[in-house]
């Protein structure tokens, strides 16, 4: 009769107690959701230098107040920002050193697990430099790079946007797996955006990946424009033309607004009709005595010669 390995006892005992396990994973410190999308050569032009004034817009609570009240022109208005993402939309956290991966284990009916000791079983937070990432075998996939060069970004313009939180990025669902976990079988799902290596999802072995979900505070936000792969011997006509045009329209100084109703402001109030009579009747009435005194002078001049 073949002899059982100790390990292979050890695991035969968990399978019955436990049954399949469950784990959840989760990513935590900073993280947020990123998008990028093209715009057009005038919203280009019009907000290239106009950074800190694009945020306030486009991630502000309104827009459309900001629209009335800075005179945004109709060409470079913009959509919410996180809907300007016909090129990247990812929600997620970074796989750096400042981020750590978090591994929740529990049984066949998702309750926690105790050692022979009693306490709970809990698993070392994993710093996700990529140093550890390769030390430990964990596996990195859909390493898609979307930046400058990206095809979908020759001859085009672009937005990119981006939030950054504090908090956990968790799978969205919890994981079975049979037998003990194995790191080298995880894969940690990411794309590296504006060269950010920004994991979405998590999956393992050969099953489907899981999305992470955000459970976040706080948060900073961050926009800009940026010119895609230009190249003038692809590039039409028609949108050289239009380029031509928003360099010499969006870039062309604009009326400071606030200028304008400071000095508006400043402007004593138009009088009432009533005021413009009052001051015709007595304009008058100085007119009428003005003639008096000169008819009074010419009669004395004229008793003298006599």
């Amino acid at each position: 009769m073949a002899k059982v390995s100790l390990k292979k006892k050890e695991q035969l005992i968990d399978r019955i107690k436990h049954g399949i396990k469950k784990y959840s994973f989760s990513i935590q410190r900073y993280g947020g959701e990123t998008v990028m999308g093209t715009i057009t050569p005038y919203q280009y032009h019009y907000w290239k230098n106009r950074e800190q004034e694009l945020t306030d817009y486009v991630m502000g609570f309104d827009r459309a107040t900001y629209e009335k009240e800075h005179n945004i022109p109709e060409e470079a208005k913009m959509r919410d920002w996180y809907d300007i993402n016909d090129v990247a939309h990812v929600t997620g956290a970074p796989v750096e050193s400042a981020n750590f991966l978090h591994i929740d284990e529990s049984d066949q009916h998702g309750a926690p697990i105790l050692n022979a000791n009693g306490s709970y079983k809990m698993w070392e937070p994993i710093e996700l430099s990529m140093d550890n990432i390769h030390k430990l075998g964990i596996q990195l996939e859909d390493a898609e790079c979307i930046d400058v060069d990206h095809p979908s970004l020759v001859n085009e313009y672009y937005f990119w946007g981006s939030t950054s939180n504090k908090g956990g990025w968790t799978t969205e669902s919890l994981m079975d797996i049979e037998g003990d976990l194995d790191l080298k079988k995880l894969k940690i799902h990411y794309k590296q955006i504006e060269g950010s290596d920004i994991g979405y999802a998590i999956s393992y072995g050969d099953g489907e990946p899981l999305n992470l979900q955000e459970d976040s505070s706080g948060n900073s936000q961050q926009c800009y424009v940026r010119e895609g792969c230009m190249n003038e011997e692809t590039m039409s006509k028609k949108l050289k033309k239009e380029i031509a045009r928003a360099e010499a329209e969006a870039e062309a100084p604009q009326p400071d607004t606030d200028t304008v109703e400071e000095e508006d402001a400043n402007e004593p109030p138009a009088p009432s009709m009533e005021e413009q009579i009052r001051w015709m009747e007595q304009e008058n009435k100085k007119a009428a005595q003005e003639s008096k005194k000169k008819s009074k002078k010419k009669k004395a001049k004229g008793k003298k010669k006599k």
